[in-house]
């Protein structure tokens, strides 16, 4: 089994890297790691991020396995997302 070059395209670091190394998954996770939060939560603890970048963002972590989502059934429908146990 070869070793895995720092920063080397197939080495799975690299995935790593690029799921969480953008301008706000950290800040999302970070924000996670109290506990389960809805979306305009997670939107007030975090300064100057608009709806459009946060959806991206929390669309690109649920697909990548790093949070969930969970729909809340009322009136209004909600959404709380939450990190996974990965």
């Amino acid at each position: 089994m070869p070793i895995c070059q720092h920063f080397d395209e197939s080495c799975p670091s690299r995935s790593l890297f690029d799921n969480i190394a953008d301008k706000w998954s950290m800040m999302v996770i970070s924000v996670l790691d109290a506990g389960p939060m809805r979306f305009n939560g997670i939107k007030r603890h975090i300064g100057g991020v608009t709806q459009k970048a946060l959806t991206q963002c929390l669309r690109r972590l649920e697909r990548n396995g790093l949070i969930s989502r969970r729909v809340i059934m009322g009136s209004p429908i909600g959404v709380e997302y939450a990190i996974t146990p990965l």
